[in-house]
């Protein structure tokens, strides 16, 4: 009876596991092309985490005077997404480190990334730069999931002056379980699933949330966000908003704009860099 109660248990585990995993399934791909198809100098590096894996990265030196820009990608990309970024932002002088999160990309493997590896990963990527280029004033750009764990990272690490997201995850649990109901599930089995998600990686989505870790950026934020964002709701960025101390974030809603091309709207750049003078100036 035990026995069959036991493998019974196993097997809903792993039925689970494998429907999470479907969800949320990418190919992982190297970079195709590096800075140096834009005539860019950089240096390939391994940036190392606390617990002996290493992350993948691009360090793209500008002046020895100005500050340096973490730049994070989203859910399933890798640092080649930072391209246009870096084509922009190189020219202006910033000091560019962009890197693959942990299962993305060519840096180490981990078995469920979430929005804290990616926090973990924006972290790890700073202290990088502390340790090798120290009292170089920091900002951090970040994409989706990414520019989620930006503002993680920013709420725990005072020395980050300016966070620039671009459809930022805000409540990973809220988005995990709208997309299920867009997949038709029934709200029943959307707690379950959360639930076990709980359990089962140790999520405690209360915590990793940016719209609670907002509260604690000292930095200043401008939340960009596309109207026609499909992937993360505007309600997403409307709570990061609210939740942010009292003048230290501003929001952009981007017309006729989606998740992943917001950057190609013309007021992007002028608004980016007019931001970034204000608060991380390069000249």
């Amino acid at each position: 009876m035990w026995i069959w109660l036991i493998i019974g248990l196993v097997l809903v585990v792993l039925l689970l596991d494998r429907v999470i995993e479907r969800m949320y399934a990418y190919e992982v791909k190297p970079p195709r092309r590096t800075p140096a198809k834009y005539d860019i100098p950089f240096e390939n590096l391994r940036l190392p985490l606390e617990n002996g894996q290493t992350l993948a990265a691009w360090w793209i030196p500008g002046r020895a005077d100005a500050p340096a820009l973490v730049l994070v990608h989203g859910w399933g990309r890798n640092r080649e997404r930072m391209q246009r970024y870096i084509q922009h932002l190189h020219p202006l002088g910033y000091n560019l480190l962009a890197f693959d999160a942990r299962a993305h990309g060519e840096s180490d493997p981990t078995p469920h990334p979430t929005i804290w590896t990616f926090t973990e990963d924006t972290r790890a990527a700073i202290r990088w730069l502390e340790t090798q280029h120290p009292n170089m004033p920091i900002g951090i750009i970040g994409l989706s999931i990414g520019g989620g764990a930006a503002i993680n990272a920013a709420s725990q690490l005072p020395q980050v002056r300016a966070v620039v997201t671009v459809g930022a995850v805000g409540h990973p649990g809220q988005l995990m379980d709208q997309q299920m109901a867009e997949h038709h599930l029934p709200a029943i089995l959307r707690r379950a699933l959360l639930t076990f998600m709980r359990w089962r990686y140790g999520l405690d989505f209360k915590t990793i949330a940016p719209v609670n870790n907002i509260q604690r950026v000292s930095a200043q934020c401008l939340l960009i966000h596309g109207m026609q964002d499909d992937v993360v709701p505007l309600a997403q960025v409307q709570a990061l908003l609210d939740n942010a101390p009292a003048g230290r974030a501003e929001r952009w809603l981007v017309p006729e704009k989606g998740h992943s091309d917001c950057c190609t709207h013309p007021d992007f750049w002028p608004r980016v860099d007019a931001f970034l003078q204000r608060h991380l100036p390069a000249v």
